[in-house]
Protein backbone atom coordinates (compact mmCIF):
# COMPACT_ATOMS: atom_id res chain seq x y z
CA UNK A 1 0.00 0.00 0.00
CA UNK A 2 2.95 2.35 0.45
CA UNK A 3 4.18 1.82 -3.14
CA UNK A 4 2.54 4.60 -5.12
CA UNK A 5 3.98 3.30 -8.40
CA UNK A 6 1.31 0.59 -8.11
CA UNK A 7 -2.38 1.30 -8.69
CA UNK A 8 -3.40 0.17 -5.20
CA UNK A 9 -0.97 2.55 -3.50
CA UNK A 10 -2.13 5.48 -5.60
CA UNK A 11 -5.77 4.55 -4.93
CA UNK A 12 -5.11 4.53 -1.18
CA UNK A 13 -3.56 8.00 -1.36
CA UNK A 14 -6.54 9.28 -3.36
CA UNK A 15 -9.07 7.70 -0.99
CA UNK A 16 -7.37 9.16 2.07
CA UNK A 17 -7.17 12.65 0.59
CA UNK A 18 -10.80 12.58 -0.56
CA UNK A 19 -12.01 11.44 2.85
CA UNK A 20 -10.07 14.12 4.71
CA UNK A 21 -11.22 16.85 2.32
CA UNK A 22 -14.85 15.73 2.61
CA UNK A 23 -14.64 15.77 6.39
CA UNK A 24 -13.24 19.28 6.49
CA UNK A 25 -15.90 20.53 4.06
CA UNK A 26 -18.61 18.98 6.23
CA UNK A 27 -17.22 20.63 9.35
CA UNK A 28 -16.10 17.46 11.16
CA UNK A 29 -12.63 16.13 10.45
CA UNK A 30 -12.16 12.53 9.40
CA UNK A 31 -10.53 10.31 11.99
CA UNK A 32 -7.61 10.15 9.55
CA UNK A 33 -7.03 13.79 10.48
CA UNK A 34 -7.82 13.35 14.16
CA UNK A 35 -5.07 15.82 15.06
CA UNK A 36 -6.78 18.49 12.91
CA UNK A 37 -3.88 19.32 10.60
CA UNK A 38 -4.44 21.98 7.92
CA UNK A 39 -6.44 20.73 4.93
CA UNK A 40 -6.46 22.20 1.44
CA UNK A 41 -9.91 21.20 0.24
CA UNK A 42 -8.92 22.05 -3.33
CA UNK A 43 -5.74 19.95 -3.35
CA UNK A 44 -5.38 17.62 -6.31
CA UNK A 45 -1.71 16.64 -5.91
CA UNK A 46 -1.88 13.28 -4.17
CA UNK A 47 1.57 13.61 -2.64
CA UNK A 48 1.42 17.14 -1.26
CA UNK A 49 0.75 18.29 2.26
CA UNK A 50 -0.11 15.70 4.89
CA UNK A 51 -1.53 13.15 2.50
CA UNK A 52 1.28 10.67 3.10
CA UNK A 53 0.38 10.57 6.78
CA UNK A 54 -3.34 10.27 6.02
CA UNK A 55 -2.70 7.41 3.58
CA UNK A 56 -0.67 5.51 6.18
CA UNK A 57 -3.39 6.03 8.77
CA UNK A 58 -5.97 4.73 6.32
CA UNK A 59 -3.92 1.56 5.84
CA UNK A 60 -3.61 1.12 9.60
CA UNK A 61 -7.33 1.69 10.14
CA UNK A 62 -8.20 -0.94 7.56
CA UNK A 63 -5.90 -3.43 9.26
CA UNK A 64 -7.77 -2.78 12.52
CA UNK A 65 -11.11 -3.23 10.75
CA UNK A 66 -9.97 -6.52 9.21
CA UNK A 67 -8.89 -7.76 12.64
CA UNK A 68 -12.28 -6.83 14.07
CA UNK A 69 -14.15 -8.55 11.23
CA UNK A 70 -12.33 -11.84 11.70
CA UNK A 71 -12.67 -11.56 15.47
CA UNK A 72 -16.43 -11.09 15.16
CA UNK A 73 -16.71 -14.31 13.14
CA UNK A 74 -14.23 -16.58 14.88
CA UNK A 75 -14.58 -15.05 18.35
CA UNK A 76 -12.51 -12.52 20.27
CA UNK A 77 -10.04 -15.18 21.39
CA UNK A 78 -9.09 -15.84 17.78
CA UNK A 79 -7.37 -12.48 17.28
CA UNK A 80 -3.56 -12.82 17.40
CA UNK A 81 -3.94 -16.60 17.71
CA UNK A 82 -5.97 -18.20 14.94
CA UNK A 83 -6.11 -14.88 13.06
CA UNK A 84 -2.93 -12.84 12.83
CA UNK A 85 -3.15 -9.44 11.15
CA UNK A 86 0.19 -7.94 10.11
CA UNK A 87 0.93 -4.31 9.27
CA UNK A 88 3.56 -3.88 6.57
CA UNK A 89 5.54 -0.89 5.34
CA UNK A 90 8.80 0.00 3.62
CA UNK A 91 12.03 -0.76 5.46
CA UNK A 92 13.61 2.42 4.04
CA UNK A 93 10.88 4.52 5.71
CA UNK A 94 10.57 3.19 9.25
CA UNK A 95 8.80 6.40 10.27
CA UNK A 96 5.76 4.86 8.54
CA UNK A 97 5.34 2.47 11.46
CA UNK A 98 5.61 5.36 13.93
CA UNK A 99 2.77 7.12 12.11
CA UNK A 100 0.53 4.06 11.90
CA UNK A 101 1.01 2.73 15.42
CA UNK A 102 0.66 6.12 17.08
CA UNK A 103 -2.58 6.67 15.18
CA UNK A 104 -3.95 3.26 16.18
CA UNK A 105 -2.88 3.70 19.78
CA UNK A 106 -4.39 7.19 20.07
CA UNK A 107 -7.70 6.31 18.39
CA UNK A 108 -8.34 2.59 19.06
CA UNK A 109 -6.11 1.63 21.96
CA UNK A 110 -2.97 -0.49 22.16
CA UNK A 111 -2.24 -1.99 18.71
CA UNK A 112 -0.93 -5.27 20.14
CA UNK A 113 -4.48 -6.13 21.21
CA UNK A 114 -5.61 -6.48 17.59
CA UNK A 115 -2.46 -6.39 15.39
CA UNK A 116 -0.18 -9.42 15.62
CA UNK A 117 3.01 -8.07 14.07
CA UNK A 118 4.78 -5.40 12.07
CA UNK A 119 6.66 -6.51 8.97
CA UNK A 120 9.03 -5.11 6.38
CA UNK A 121 11.26 -6.50 3.64
CA UNK A 122 15.00 -6.26 4.26
CA UNK A 123 17.39 -7.98 1.86
CA UNK A 124 21.10 -8.55 1.88
CA UNK A 125 22.74 -7.17 -1.23
CA UNK A 126 26.05 -6.69 -3.04
CA UNK A 127 26.74 -3.43 -1.24
CA UNK A 128 28.97 -1.15 -3.27
CA UNK A 129 28.60 -3.45 -6.28
CA UNK A 130 24.80 -3.12 -6.43
CA UNK A 131 23.36 -2.31 -9.85
CA UNK A 132 21.45 0.98 -9.76
CA UNK A 133 18.60 2.04 -12.01
CA UNK A 134 18.15 5.81 -12.20
CA UNK A 135 15.81 7.49 -14.67
CA UNK A 136 15.83 4.42 -16.88
CA UNK A 137 19.62 4.05 -16.92
CA UNK A 138 21.66 1.33 -15.18
CA UNK A 139 25.00 1.97 -13.47
CA UNK A 140 27.40 0.07 -11.21
CA UNK A 141 30.77 0.57 -9.54
CA UNK A 142 32.34 -2.14 -11.69
CA UNK A 143 31.26 -4.19 -14.68
CA UNK A 144 34.09 -6.64 -14.03
CA UNK A 145 33.52 -7.49 -10.37
CA UNK A 146 34.73 -10.96 -9.44
CA UNK A 147 32.94 -13.67 -7.53
CA UNK A 148 35.13 -13.07 -4.48
CA UNK A 149 34.58 -9.31 -4.57
CA UNK A 150 30.84 -9.86 -4.64
CA UNK A 151 31.02 -12.37 -1.79
CA UNK A 152 33.02 -9.95 0.35
CA UNK A 153 30.44 -7.22 -0.28
CA UNK A 154 27.56 -9.62 0.41
CA UNK A 155 29.24 -10.66 3.66
CA UNK A 156 29.21 -7.07 4.89
CA UNK A 157 25.56 -6.67 3.95
CA UNK A 158 24.37 -9.99 5.42
CA UNK A 159 26.47 -9.57 8.55
CA UNK A 160 25.22 -6.06 9.24
CA UNK A 161 21.87 -7.45 10.38
CA UNK A 162 23.57 -9.00 13.39
CA UNK A 163 26.46 -6.60 13.88
CA UNK A 164 24.27 -3.50 13.73
CA UNK A 165 21.22 -5.17 15.31
CA UNK A 166 19.11 -4.06 12.38
CA UNK A 167 16.14 -6.29 13.18
CA UNK A 168 16.10 -4.90 16.71
CA UNK A 169 16.02 -1.42 15.21
CA UNK A 170 13.11 -2.33 12.94
CA UNK A 171 11.17 -3.75 15.87
CA UNK A 172 11.79 -0.68 18.03
CA UNK A 173 9.19 1.12 15.89
CA UNK A 174 6.44 -1.23 17.08
CA UNK A 175 7.59 -3.26 20.08
CA UNK A 176 6.36 -0.78 22.68
CA UNK A 177 2.90 -1.01 21.11
CA UNK A 178 2.78 -4.74 21.83
CA UNK A 179 3.24 -6.04 18.29
CA UNK A 180 5.67 -8.76 17.22
CA UNK A 181 8.31 -8.64 14.48
CA UNK A 182 7.85 -10.41 11.14
CA UNK A 183 9.20 -10.13 7.61
CA UNK A 184 6.71 -10.18 4.75
CA UNK A 185 9.55 -10.92 2.34
CA UNK A 186 13.31 -11.03 2.32
CA UNK A 187 16.31 -12.80 0.89
CA UNK A 188 19.31 -12.33 -1.38
CA UNK A 189 19.23 -9.45 -3.89
CA UNK A 190 21.48 -9.47 -6.99
CA UNK A 191 19.05 -7.76 -9.35
CA UNK A 192 20.53 -5.92 -12.34
CA UNK A 193 22.23 -6.43 -15.70
CA UNK A 194 25.92 -6.35 -14.71
CA UNK A 195 28.30 -9.10 -13.56
CA UNK A 196 25.71 -11.81 -14.10
CA UNK A 197 28.18 -14.71 -14.31
CA UNK A 198 29.98 -13.55 -11.15
CA UNK A 199 26.67 -13.16 -9.31
CA UNK A 200 25.65 -16.70 -10.25
CA UNK A 201 29.04 -18.09 -9.18
CA UNK A 202 28.87 -16.24 -5.85
CA UNK A 203 25.35 -17.49 -5.20
CA UNK A 204 26.46 -21.09 -5.74
CA UNK A 205 29.70 -20.74 -3.77
CA UNK A 206 29.80 -22.69 -0.46
CA UNK A 207 30.45 -19.41 1.38
CA UNK A 208 26.90 -18.37 0.55
CA UNK A 209 25.63 -20.82 3.15
CA UNK A 210 27.39 -18.90 5.94
CA UNK A 211 26.11 -15.55 4.69
CA UNK A 212 22.57 -16.80 4.39
CA UNK A 213 22.62 -18.35 7.86
CA UNK A 214 23.96 -15.18 9.45
CA UNK A 215 21.26 -13.11 7.78
CA UNK A 216 18.35 -15.41 8.64
CA UNK A 217 19.41 -16.51 12.09
CA UNK A 218 20.01 -12.91 13.21
CA UNK A 219 16.31 -12.28 12.63
CA UNK A 220 15.27 -14.99 15.08
CA UNK A 221 18.06 -14.14 17.55
CA UNK A 222 16.68 -10.59 17.72
CA UNK A 223 13.13 -11.70 18.47
CA UNK A 224 11.65 -12.24 15.02
CA UNK A 225 8.71 -14.59 14.52
CA UNK A 226 7.78 -15.38 10.90
CA UNK A 227 10.13 -14.78 7.96
CA UNK A 228 8.77 -15.20 4.41
CA UNK A 229 11.71 -16.01 2.16
CA UNK A 230 11.77 -14.79 -1.44
CA UNK A 231 11.93 -17.16 -3.39
CA UNK A 232 11.84 -20.85 -2.44
CA UNK A 233 11.38 -22.05 -6.00
CA UNK A 234 13.92 -22.78 -8.75
CA UNK A 235 14.99 -20.25 -11.36
CA UNK A 236 18.06 -19.65 -13.51
CA UNK A 237 20.75 -17.44 -11.99
CA UNK A 238 22.03 -16.46 -15.44
CA UNK A 239 19.61 -13.59 -15.68
CA UNK A 240 19.54 -9.81 -15.13
CA UNK A 241 16.49 -10.41 -12.93
CA UNK A 242 18.54 -11.61 -10.00
CA UNK A 243 19.39 -14.87 -8.27
CA UNK A 244 16.55 -14.62 -5.77
CA UNK A 245 15.55 -18.28 -5.90
CA UNK A 246 16.86 -20.71 -3.33
CA UNK A 247 18.11 -22.94 -6.14
CA UNK A 248 18.80 -22.61 -9.86
CA UNK A 249 17.84 -26.20 -10.62
CA UNK A 250 14.59 -27.89 -9.63
CA UNK A 251 16.50 -31.16 -9.22
CA UNK A 252 19.10 -29.62 -6.89
CA UNK A 253 17.71 -28.98 -3.44
CA UNK A 254 21.14 -28.87 -1.84
CA UNK A 255 22.50 -25.49 -2.99
CA UNK A 256 24.29 -23.40 -0.34
CA UNK A 257 21.21 -21.23 0.14
CA UNK A 258 18.94 -24.27 0.43
CA UNK A 259 21.26 -25.83 3.02
CA UNK A 260 21.27 -22.62 5.06
CA UNK A 261 17.50 -22.28 4.87
CA UNK A 262 16.95 -25.83 6.15
CA UNK A 263 19.46 -25.51 8.96
CA UNK A 264 18.00 -22.23 10.22
CA UNK A 265 14.50 -23.66 10.02
CA UNK A 266 15.64 -26.66 12.08
CA UNK A 267 17.67 -24.49 14.46
CA UNK A 268 20.98 -26.14 13.54
CA UNK A 269 23.84 -23.90 14.71
CA UNK A 270 21.63 -20.83 14.67
CA UNK A 271 22.90 -19.30 17.91
CA UNK A 272 26.56 -19.64 16.95
CA UNK A 273 26.03 -18.33 13.45
CA UNK A 274 24.02 -15.36 14.68
CA UNK A 275 26.75 -14.48 17.16
CA UNK A 276 29.44 -14.52 14.48
CA UNK A 277 27.49 -12.70 11.78
CA UNK A 278 29.46 -9.98 10.11
CA UNK A 279 32.75 -11.85 9.86
CA UNK A 280 34.52 -11.81 6.53
CA UNK A 281 33.50 -14.38 3.98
Amino acid sequence: MWATNFANGKWNYQSALSEVQAGRKAGHDSVLNYDHAPVNVNQTDLYAGGNGVWALRRTARRAKQISDIFGSVFGAGSVNTRVRVVICAQVANLWSYDVMFKFLNDVYGKPGNYIYAMACAPYFTMGKYNDHLTNGHWSTLSTSATKDQLLDAMALSAGSYSKQQKYTDFWSHGKNYGVRLAMYEGGHDTYGPFNIAAKAAATLDPKMKTLMKSYLSAFFAQGGTSFNYYTLGAKSYNSPYGSWAITNDFNNVNTPKAQAFREVRLGVGVTNVAASAGVSA
